[in-house]
């Protein structure tokens, strides 16, 4: 079985302006292609999960949003070769009609689970926002391999949660790479 990364998108990899669908406006943060290319080299299957209300809010077509992911890619693999994106699972729930698909609902991970043969055990979950980990522990990963980024965040998480804390997504892949 192969283990991944599972990265949420706005916010870990590229700037978070509040509603990411226009591909000519994407950014990439800093050294997200070298943690990416990385974490490939460690082996690991990279999952983009992201939930893209814009389309069940109406604001942004599917169409819109592939565009942005294809771009995400052009753009992570012009900075490194090896920033190879193997999947990226889009939920276009409207918040309040969620489905099983939506974070921090376990669907997504599940699914890409069965198209990728992913054993969650050995995978990770890396987002910057609680939801995204407590996807990862609705999916069975274990919870010292579900961590956030952003430390605007940290006001935010209670502290009974406990996760993992990185700056940026280099500052995580290290860490992966130092205990696997």
């Amino acid at each position: 079985m192969n283990k991944a990364i599972f990265l949420d998108r706005d916010g870990t990899i590229n700037y978070d302006y509040g509603y990411v669908f226009d591909a000519s406006r994407l950014e990439i943060l800093k050294n997200c292609s070298e943690a990416i290319a990385q974490l490939r080299g460690l082996d690991f299957k990279i999952v983009i999960i992201t939930n893209q209300s814009c389309i069940g809010r109406g604001m942004a077509t599917e169409d819109q949003v592939n565009d942005t992911n294809n771009r995400l890619k052009k753009l992570l693999l012009q900075k490194n070769e090896n920033a190879i994106v193997d999947a990226i699972e889009i939920c276009p729930d409207h918040p309040d009609r969620p489905t099983p698909r939506r974070k921090p609902n376990a669907g997504m991970l599940l699914e890409s689970k069965v198209k990728l043969n992913i054993d969650l055990e050995r995978s990770w979950i890396i987002g910057d926002k609680l939801s995204d980990a407590n996807t990862g522990i609705a999916a069975g990963i274990p919870k010292q391999q579900c961590i956030l980024v952003q430390p605007n965040q940290i006001e935010k998480i209670n502290k009974k949660n406990d996760f993992l804390m990185f700056n940026n997504l280099l500052q995580v892949s290290n860490h992966i790479k130092n205990n696997c």
